[in-house]
C-alpha cells in the first residue's frame, strides 16, 4: 500500500513538472541505440538529455531561465590540448556535469 502510495505520488509530481516528448523512431533504431548506450554503462535517457543539454547550451544563449553564462579558468596548456584533441570545452562541462548531477541539476 505504501510503496503504491508512493508511485502515486511520484507520477503526480513528473506531471505536475515535466512534459512528455514522444519520439517516433525505427524499431532497428531503437534497438541499436539502447544495445551502444547499454555497452557504455548508460541508458537513452540519459543521452538524449545530455544532447539536449549540450545544444541548448550550444544555441540558447539569450533564451531566458535555459542557459547561465559561466567563467571558468584552467591552465593554458589542458586548454591547449583540449582545442588539438578537438574537445569542445562547453560540451565536455555540459556533459560532465549532466552525468554527475542529472540533466536537470538533481544529483544522481
Amino acid at each position: 500500500m505504501l510503496e503504491e502510495s508512493k508511485y502515486k505520488s511520484q507520477m503526480k509530481n513528473l506531471r505536475k513538472n515535466y512534459v512528455r516528448f514522444p519520439l517516433d523512431l525505427k524499431p532497428e533504431v531503437l534497438d541499436g541505440f539502447k544495445a551502444a548506450c547499454s555497452a557504455n554503462g548508460t541508458t537513452p535517457t540519459t543521452e538524449i538529455k545530455k544532447f539536449i543539454a549540450r545544444y541548448c547550451a550550444k544555441y540558447g544563449r539569450g533564451v531566458p531561465g535555459l542557459t547561465t553564462d559561466v567563467e571558468v579558468e584552467l591552465p593554458a596548456n589542458l586548454a591547449r590540448f583540449a582545442t588539438e584533441q578537438g574537445i569542445d570545452l562547453n560540451d565536455f562541462l555540459v556533459d560532465l556535469l549532466t552525468e554527475k548531477l542529472g540533466s536537470d541539476g538533481e544529483k544522481t
